[in-house]
């Protein structure tokens, strides 16, 4: 076997393993049916209330939806609540968000952003041919294809997920299962994301940059998790890679006017699912520059930026029908919360962000890697790389989380790739089977680790649980439970629709000495010492589960955890209960 096709083999068997991984991830945190049994507690559960919580959080959605169009349309910039709650009365959650709490802990999945990708899909009515999202940050290239993934699951039976939503109380599996559809959007992309990485990577280099760029890339914190979350991450990314690759066919063309145009389009469909992926437009100019022949140049932009505003618009039609709840939208969940504005701080702190996306040995190696690219002899190489670069460093400047640089990150693995199959052809045979053993023990730490946070997701936690006795066991009719979170009802469940509940969130004294304090385990240090200075004791805990990390010492981080859960007890009245 010839040393490139061990090379290939190893490409494909990373890229297999980068499957089994995400597949790991499929069913973490799903609807279940001990969810539904804590949830129920020691009484049967009625479908109607998941029915009328359901009709509750459609009308608020209408009624978000409806202000936002109007707001757009008049130009007029301002927040809109998106919770329709009532002001609250000492920190007690009214009757309405106990419903929403009842709701969130039936429907919802371990990771709380995957909601903008169902809720959206939620109320399309296909039969009337409404498909307005209503919500427009994760775009409609991403949310028709998983729309259509997810009836075509039930469809054929792979995933069936019921007819009515009152049914998800008997079976909570149907709901699970439209989070396995919605999830299998993430994953298919991720892995046809790595297969146009090698693709990318043979047409600057070798089976060898590509087994290396895969190595690197497939196996980093960020993308794994976005390969089993139901966000358009993995998707915009899969269109951002395969739009580059056709530009780089296209530069060894001399009439390059077909794959310029559908390189517009493969941008205009990644913008299309996520629109932070935005900027990627820039690329073209820089790419396709010919100071020689500049009607051509001029001519591969036009045909390139026509194709992207067309599928673009293909792709997410309600943009144009509904343009003020589109504008709207896009300034709340941007400039209205701080998050697309750029400034020099937030591009430094992205910095930092992306400095940890992988090991700090193969970043370090990965920048020289860019170096390389950027000092290539082969010009096409020199543009294709300035060009992704300078767009991954402007959207930094605007969004400084690494999710949203992942459709053009990967220029690091590559550059990394291609700089060391660069070096083993020019060192000879002896030294070049060191240089591969030092590779691969560069890249191990990493697929370990990854494989050590994918075998604690497919284990899941082990259930039932003390906190699960005791929220299945409970009377909560007459009882007060204080607890902090978006949902004002963490995991595992219990029967919050009965008990009066206290949001600690926002509060230093709470109104009234609850019988139970269920808390996070972390980040809520301050309360657990007043309520144990109060007289509360520890009824139950749930810690924190997390994999075997054995290279933190190296600096490599593995934040993945399951998180934990205190349960505290009063036994008799405290004379008060604050945290200052």
């Amino acid at each position: 076997m010839t040393s490139q096709a061990i090379w290939r083999l190893a490409t494909t068997l990373l890229i297999v393993l980068a499957l089994a991984f995400g597949w790991a991830g499929i069913n973490y945190e799903l609807p279940s049916r001990d969810r539904v049994e804590s949830l129920a507690g020691n009484r049967p559960l009625d479908p109607n209330l998941l029915r009328t919580a359901e009709d509750q959080r459609d009308d608020c959605a209408s009624s978000v939806y409806a202000q936002r169009s109007r707001l757009g349309e008049q130009a007029r910039w301002e927040k809109v609540d998106v919770t329709c709650r009532a002001a609250r009365q000492g920190g007690l959650i009214s009757n309405a968000e106990k419903q929403a709490a009842f709701r969130s802990h039936l429907l919802r999945g371990g990771w709380s952003d995957e909601g903008a990708t169902f809720s959206p899909l939620s109320r399309m009515k296909p039969s009337s041919f409404d498909f307005d999202p209503g919500f427009f940050v994760y775009g409609g290239a991403y949310l028709y294809f998983t729309g259509a993934l997810i009836f075509l699951a039930d469809r054929l039976g792979f995933a069936p997920i019921g007819r009515d939503v009152g049914s998800f109380i008997s079976n909570p599996n149907g709901v699970a299962n439209i989070y396995r559809s919605g999830r299998s959007s993430s994953l298919l992309t991720s892995v046809l994301s790595l297969v146009v990485l090698t693709l990318l990577a043979l047409h600057w280099g070798d089976w060898r940059a590509a087994t290396l760029a895969i190595g690197f890339y497939a196996f980093t914190e960020v993308v794994w998790a976005q390969s089993y979350i139901a966000k358009p991450h993995s998707m915009a990314t899969f269109w951002s890679l395969l739009c580059f690759y056709v530009l780089s066919k296209a530069l060894d063309k001399k009439d390059r006017s077909v794959l310029v145009a559908l390189a517009g389009a493969l941008a205009g469909l990644s913008i299309g699912s996520a629109l932070t992926s935005g900027l990627l437009v820039l690329t073209f100019p820089i790419i396709l520059y010919e100071h020689a022949q500049p009607r051509r140049m001029i001519r591969s932009l036009a045909l390139a930026g026509a194709a992207c505003v067309i599928a673009f618009i293909a792709s997410n039609p309600y943009a144009l029908i509904n343009y003020g709840g589109f504008l709207q939208s896009v300034w709340q969940h941007g400039v209205g919360i701080e998050r697309a504005v750029p400034t020099p701080g937030r591009l430094a702190d992205g910095l930092v962000r992306i400095g940890s996306f992988a090991p700090w040995w193969l970043m370090l190696l990965g920048v020289a890697g860019l170096i390389f690219m950027l000092r290539h002899p082969r010009r096409e190489l020199r543009r294709f790389s300035a060009g992704v670069l300078l767009v991954g460093l402007a959207t930094t400047a605007f969004l400084a989380e690494v999710r949203f640089v992942m459709f053009c990150i990967w220029l690091i693995p590559l550059g990394f790739g291609l700089l060391m199959s660069d070096l083993a052809g020019r060192i000879s045979g002896s030294w070049r089977a060191t240089l591969n053993v030092v590779l691969a023990v560069l890249i191990l730490p990493s697929i370990l680790t990854i494989g050590l946070a994918s075998h604690i997701l497919w284990n899941g936690r082990e259930r039932p649980h003390a906190i699960d006795e005791w929220a299945r066991s409970t009377d909560f009719e007459n009882v007060t439970v204080a607890t902090i979170g978006n949902h004002f009802a963490p995991a595992p469940a219990y029967p919050v629709h009965r008990a009066t509940t206290i949001d600690m969130y926002t509060l230093q004294c709470l109104p009234l000495a609850p019988d139970w304090i269920y808390l996070p385990d972390a980040g809520t240090r301050e309360w657990q010492e007043a309520a144990l200075r109060a007289g509360y004791t520890v009824h139950a805990s749930l810690p924190a589960l997390r994999p075997l990390n054995p290279f933190s010492s190296l600096g490599l981080s593995n934040q993945f955890e399951f998180p934990g859960m205190m349960l505290l007890r009063r036994y008799e009245e405290p004379p008060n209960l604050c945290i200052n």
